[in-house]
């Protein structure tokens, strides 16, 4: 049976001009197998060299 949903979470930032940019993805293992909710704080390592701190402002369905 083909695999039709994946386990990874995509943050998007929207641009200027109104249209998305994907920033990043993560498996939802390194979330905790949580999808993130509205007003939620993600803090991830990058790559060892720094941190990265996200909320979460909204929740866009894609198909991709």
């Amino acid at each position: 049976m083909p695999k039709i949903i994946d386990d990874l979470v995509y943050f998007l930032e929207r641009q200027a001009d109104g249209k998305y940019q994907i920033e990043g993805e993560h498996g939802l293992t390194y979330l905790g197998n949580t999808v993130p909710g509205f007003g939620d704080r993600i803090t991830l390592t990058i790559h060892d060299a720094g941190i990265s701190i996200m909320e979460v402002v909204g929740r866009h369905f894609v198909r991709h």
